[in-house]
């Protein structure tokens, strides 16, 4: 992780929804099919593919030609508001990865079980 203020960091994170949490702290996210485009023009034809992300709605697509083939790599394009950290942040730190990580079991439905008894 790269030297930054820890406060920047802080304060994204106060402002990040319940999914934006959920992507941080899965370091992933769930990508679903959203649409697809076929782009024609004299040069040829392609597909534009373009997934959502359904927690917090970031979005990515690649290019794909008439035959399959991939064309370019994924890319996204779109991050909903606030998701990306500011400039100057330098990144989140294991303290805060594990601190959305219990953010994000909070949000859940927990059932607790007493594992000493048969």
């Amino acid at each position: 992780m790269n030297e930054g203020d820890p406060a920047l960091v802080d304060q994204a994170m106060a402002g990040w929804t319940p999914g934006q949490i959920k992507c941080r702290a899965n370091q992933r996210h769930s990508w679903k099919s959203h649409t697809v485009t076929v782009h024609q023009s004299r040069g040829g034809s392609h597909y534009e593919i373009i997934e959502r992300c359904p927690d917090c709605f970031s979005r990515r697509w690649r290019l794909m030609s008439m035959a399959g083939y991939w064309l370019t790599k994924w890319k996204t394009d779109r991050y909903s508001e606030g998701y990306l950290l500011p400039k100057g942040s330098g990144g989140l730190s294991e303290v805060n990865r594990a601190d959305l990580r219990l953010s994000d079991v909070a949000s859940r439905r927990i059932r607790y079980v007493n594992d000493d008894e048969e």
